[in-house]
């Protein structure tokens, strides 16, 4: 039970463990789809993660729970919830200097995805466009899926069809069911 692994390790001031299994905590809970649980572990985690030296360690942990509250947040109060937009973009602020982080990918689109269901286009589009610099610069074929339907999706609410149809080609190019189905 990392739950209560988190509440020992909290309890007994070892703050780096403590925070490691507030996350797992959330994580697990958020796959239960418990997400009030998955928000209060990741809360937890995020009251003592400062306790932590400044470090990739901490950022990696810090960036974590900030997605994974957002995640939890956007699941049960919907993607443009105040709260859920927060979570993403300090998730994105520990993150965004480190293009091998595996969290920034998913905030990013996250954030993306926010600001294209408000109709903020423009900085969606900025987004989206920093989603397909990180793709092109990855060999994961999904992030390139998605970051074609971000930048597509942004071209096409901003009349520029031409541009959104070459993007949704090469996702019908790009596209393998075996290895895509659970996009």
């Amino acid at each position: 039970e990392p739950d209560l692994l988190a509440h020992h390790f909290t309890e007994g001031g070892q703050p780096e463990s403590a925070v490691g299994y507030w996350l797992k905590a959330g994580q697990a809970a958020f796959r239960a789809s418990a997400m009030a649980e998955a928000i209060a572990h990741v809360t937890r985690g995020q009251a003592i993660v400062e306790e932590l030296a400044q470090g990739p360690v901490r950022k990696e942990l810090e960036a974590g729970l900030y997605t994974v509250h957002g995640l939890a947040n956007k699941a049960s109060r919907g993607l443009g919830h105040a709260d859920t937009v927060a979570a993403f973009s300090r998730a994105y602020e520990v993150c965004r200097d480190d293009p091998a982080s595996p969290w920034l990918f998913p905030v990013l689109f996250s954030l993306c995805h926010a600001n294209w269901s408000q109709c903020q286009f423009e900085q969606a589009q900025v987004e989206a466009e920093e989603l397909m610099r990180l793709a092109g610069s990855s060999e994961d074929s999904a992030h390139l899926l998605v970051a074609n339907f971000a930048v597509g999706s942004t071209h096409m609410h901003a009349g520029r069809m031409s541009a959104a149809l070459q993007c949704f080609q090469r996702i019908g190019q790009l596209y393998d069911p075996n290895r895509h189905a659970s996009l």
